[in-house]
């Protein structure tokens, strides 16, 4: 009985270290897979960001180009012909 109470023991002493490994697997997977979520999300949030600054410095070109039409001076109309 005390042999086989060893053996019993011995076998479950040998394979708990593989069961540790593979809890710890499965958490580094958990890990990984949230830090590339987040880096995801960042990427998404820089790609929106660049095109918002796009859009930006659009409408500064062409509110500048607006102004400088609008600070020339206007031409006089031309006489009817007589």
């Amino acid at each position: 009985m005390l042999t086989l109470l060893g053996s019993l023991l011995g076998f479950l002493s040998s394979a708990f270290p593989d069961f540790l490994k593979l809890w710890r697997d499965h958490a580094d997977r958990k890990h990984e897979l949230a830090i590339l979520d987040r880096q995801m999300e960042a990427q998404r949030q820089g790609h929106t960001q660049r095109l918002e600054e796009i859009q930006v410095q659009a409408e500064v070109a062409e509110s500048k180009a607006l102004y400088a039409h609008a600070s020339q001076p206007a031409s006089q109309p031309a006489s009817p012909a007589v």
